[in-house]
C-alpha cells in the first residue's frame, strides 16, 4: 500500500492509501497532466492559478472532519487563555 496525503500549508487535508495498481495509474495521470501542462503556451503565473484553482475544486468536494474543527476551537481557545495571561504577547 501506499499512503498519500495532501497538504495545504501546514494541514494535512486528505489522505488515502493506495494499491500498487492505483498508485501507477496516479503517477501515469500526473505524469499525462504535466506533459499537457509543459506544452500549452501558457505563462507560469496562468499555469499556477489553474492548479491553484484545481486545488481549491478538489477541496472543495471535501467535508471538513470533525477532528479538524475540534482542533482549530481547541486551539482558539489555548491562545485565548495565553492572551489572557500575558495580554501583550503575539496571537
Amino acid at each position: 500500500m501506499v499512503n498519500l496525503s495532501v497538504w495545504r500549508e501546514d494541514i494535512c487535508v486528505g489522505t488515502v492509501r493506495l494499491r500498487p495498481a492505483e498508485a501507477a495509474a496516479l503517477v501515469e495521470g500526473l505524469t499525462q497532466g504535466l506533459v499537457e501542462l509543459a506544452e500549452r503556451p501558457a505563462d507560469d503565473a496562468t499555469r499556477m492559478g489553474e492548479v491553484e484553482a484545481r486545488l481549491a475544486r478538489l477541496e472543495g468536494r471535501l467535508a471538513e472532519p470533525v477532528w479538524r474543527s475540534a482542533a482549530a476551537g481547541a486551539v482558539r481557545s489555548v491562545r485565548g487563555a495565553f492572551k489572557a495571561v500575558r495580554p501583550g504577547a503575539r496571537p
